[in-house]
């Protein structure tokens, strides 16, 4: 019997990255009224050896906590952090 879990993929890097993101509104009273939300949010992914291989294991909206998280994160594999983001 299964619980629901699945077996970690073997982990070769950590990626860093930045993405945007949207969220349009509508409003249900008037028709056509509606406004879009823009975000910057910074994502970490837990990357493995083939490119089909891609965990989301968090998003943030500061730089630097989700540097700190990465960092932590690749520490803890033991495999290297890409930083995708533009920033150094």
């Amino acid at each position: 019997m299964s619980d629901g879990w699945k077996k970690l993929p073997e982990i070769s890097k950590i990626g860093l990255s930045k993405v945007n993101v949207s969220q349009t509104f509508h409003s249900a009273r008037t028709m056509g009224n509606s406004s879009t939300i823009y975000n910057k949010m910074y994502v970490v992914y837990l990357l493995g050896e083939s490119k089909t291989i891609r965990i989301d294991a968090g998003k943030f909206s500061e730089m630097e906590e989700a540097r700190m998280e990465a960092t932590d994160v690749a520490e803890f594999f033991g495999v290297k952090l890409l930083d995708f983001t533009g920033n150094t």
